[in-house]
């Protein structure tokens, strides 16, 4: 199964680790929670690594807290990864089109998907929110949770539509 992984940060970089130990063939976005104009001035860069006996671009850069652990993951499981500063960028969508994957799975992307990426795999798209939906809704529903003193919590996977879950 091709899956295409958006997200990262302190959630998004377990979910990520679990799939990649299931040994399904994984593309990653990181979408770093800069405009355009830091990504440039973050400079990124283009490294050639060794994947499966061919030459691949992996392009990186190093702007989230645990972006260190996160790619190091790249680097032991041999990950393609695609840096975008834009979900909604047309370049960025006919590339995604064109690798044909099955699944895209979210967990915490700060941007929301444009409907001609929600509708690019063949699986449909997947969000992985860290809550119980809906009661903790939203971007951060860490700090509500511990706010509120919450005795349990929960997971939701849910398919994903044109509106902000």
């Amino acid at each position: 199964m091709k899956i295409l992984f958006i997200g990262g940060g302190i959630w998004g970089t377990p979910v990520l680790k679990s799939i990649l130990e299931l040994k399904y063939e994984v593309t990653v976005v990181d979408c770093p929670r800069v405009n355009a104009d830091d990504c440039f001035r973050y400079g990124l860069t283009t490294r050639r690594i060794l994947h499966k006996s061919r030459i691949m671009q992996m392009i990186y850069s190093v702007v989230t807290n645990n972006s260190n652990f996160l790619y190091a993951l790249f680097w032991r499981y041999r990950t393609r990864v695609i840096v975008t500063a834009s979900l909604a960028e047309n370049n960025f969508i006919a590339l995604v089109k064109s690798l044909q994957c099955d699944l895209v799975l979210v967990a915490s992307c700060a941007q929301k998907l444009p409907e001609e990426l929600i509708f690019a795999a063949r699986l449909g798209c997947v969000n992985c929110h860290p809550s119980l939906l809906p009661k903790y809704r939203g971007s951060d529903p860490f700090f509500w949770i511990l706010r509120n003193r919450e005795l349990e919590t929960g997971v939701t996977f849910h398919y994903m539509s044109n509106d902000m879950d």
